[in-house]
């Protein structure tokens, strides 16, 4: 049952993306990795977007995934993707850290961009890069892609049609082993930077920008201590490896009329008990539930609305998934964007004051004091 037909003549919960009528802006991915395959190319051929070329660091991997996925060029190097007058989007699939020299090399070109989340490593990257594309006169956007999961979005139009009220407080917690790829072992920066980026973008989606935040962190230097639990990485490769960064965060978010978000981020926990939980409560209702990532499960979610009766209403969410189908919402709003010569809706404008949360959080941790955002923003 779909999650429309689950709660027919209550409220549709609009979910999906919208996408514009032009699709077939021509596409060159930038990157062959796991999540190129696993979810870019497969959620924009679900959508038919026309994807044009890839290139990759290491031209075998490329060459694989096009001749999986018919993908109809191969690239030797970005520039030369970026050269080719059939590439009007590049997708960005590459380290935050090594975005802004493609960025340059893009916008050279005069080329459309998605980048990969984080957006940068940095609040100033981040901010060069917005001042890249504004000069090349291109649309930036940001693959900030849990904006596009299901629950998610209906969280959003649970809001804003006013049936949770006014928002009091948000708790998201994720179990997880983290997501620790080999070039993160120099980073001072890890699990706020990599992880809890998704959950601050999605408090300032939902709730729009906090006052203020605290945060705190630890477990430092300590992944390769769980790294065999997670089984999409090798856990020989990873043995001995010694990460700089946090991998356990927490953070809250004060808001105007004392609303708080609360994130807990355990990049620690070692188990195969991994999940995510959340629960949003309003004046008006509460909307709770999980999120399908990391154990590859669908959404699930649970909401009760004063205005909608004295029950819970729990939709089965069985048509649309975070990955990879949200890959579809951030690639779509970066097409119509063009399309309709507007900012993108996850620009890199409006990416600026998720890298400030990430900047506060780093600031609150080292000065142990809440941090405003306007400190980082100036």
């Amino acid at each position: 049952m779909s999650l429309l037909s689950a709660i027919a003549g209550v409220i549709d919960l609009d979910y999906k993306p919208h996408l514009g009528k032009k699709l077939d802006y021509g596409i060159g991915i930038c990157g062959a990795g796991f999540i190129v395959r696993a979810c870019h190319i497969p959620a924009y051929k679900k959508a038919g977007f026309n994807v044009v070329g890839i290139c990759s660091r290491t031209k075998a991997k490329a060459e694989r995934l096009a001749q999986e996925f018919n993908i109809p060029k191969v690239y030797n190097s970005f520039e030369e993707m970026c050269s080719d007058s059939k590439v009007e989007v590049v997708d960005l699939a590459y380290p935050p850290h090594e975005q802004l020299e493609l960025v340059r090399v893009a916008t050279k070109y005069k080329k459309h961009i998605l980048c990969q989340k984080p957006f940068a490593t940095s609040y100033s990257e981040a901010k060069e890069m917005v001042k890249l594309a504004d000069e090349a006169g291109v649309k930036l956007a940001v693959n900030q892609n849990m904006r596009y999961d299901p629950a998610m979005r209906s969280v959003k139009t649970l809001i804003n049609k006013g049936y949770l009220g006014k928002f009091m407080i948000a708790v998201f917690h994720l179990f997880s082993p983290g997501h620790w790829q080999t070039f993160l072992k120099d980073y001072d920066r890890l699990v706020i930077l990599n992880l809890s980026v998704h959950h601050l973008d999605i408090f300032r989606f939902l709730f729009g920008e906090p006052e203020s935040l605290y945060a705190l962190a630890g477990g430092y230097g300590l992944a390769e201590l769980h790294a065999a639990a997670y089984e999409a990485y090798d856990a020989e490769k990873l043995k001995g490896l010694r990460f700089k960064g946090e991998i356990i965060a927490s953070y809250t978010l004060k808001y105007k009329d004392d609303a708080i978000a609360i994130g807990i981020d355990d990049g620690f926990s070692w188990t195969d008990d991994k999940h995510m939980h959340w629960r949003i409560e309003g004046t008006e209702g509460i909307v709770k539930g999980t999120i399908g990532w990391p154990r590859a499960t669908n959404d699930t979610l649970s909401f009760y609305s004063k205005k909608l009766g004295d029950s819970w209403i729990s939709p089965t969410m069985q048509d649309w998934s975070w990955f990879p189908d949200a890959f579809i919402g951030t690639m779509g709003q970066l097409l119509r964007a063009i399309e309709e010569d507007r900012e993108p809706e996850i620009s890199g404008k409006d990416n600026l004051k998720t890298m400030a949360l990430i900047e506060a959080c780093y600031k609150s941790i080292k000065e142990r004091r809440a941090v405003a955002p306007e400190e980082i923003i100036g």
